[in-house]
């Protein structure tokens, strides 16, 4: 009885590991270059929000998972200029600066690279 508790507990473990990867396969790609009008490109470091965050829900409640996807909603009258960037990078950011947290930019500027002119 006890060897076959430990083959199913076996099989378990192996099938959770296998779930696991697959769910970390394709999460996008590690840098994601953000084109946010005259405000200039925005260099989002994809990878480094994943680590930090774990739960892509927490951002992407508000856009699909896909490369443009917050353009293409702007773009749609599903979101609002901005409004990502309020609701979503902002806000997280000053919440973990006031908790005292590891944050990022909480200033126009320390997203927002403005493009050189041609």
């Amino acid at each position: 009885m006890k060897k076959n508790m430990f083959i199913l507990m076996g099989f378990i473990f192996l099938a959770l590991f296998a779930a696991n990867l697959s769910a970390e396969e394709n999460r996008g790609a590690q840098r994601i270059e953000i084109d946010s009008g005259v405000k200039g490109i925005v260099d989002f470091n994809h990878g480094m929000h994943q680590k930090g965050v774990m739960d892509c829900g927490q951002c992407h409640d508000m856009f699909e998972k896909n490369p443009g996807a917050i353009q293409t909603a702007i773009a749609s009258g599903e979101l609002k200029k901005k409004q990502v960037m309020n609701k979503k990078c902002l806000s997280c950011h000053k919440r973990n600066k006031r908790a005292n947290e590891k944050f990022g930019p909480v200033k126009c500027s320390g997203c927002h690279k403005k493009r050189e002119k041609k």
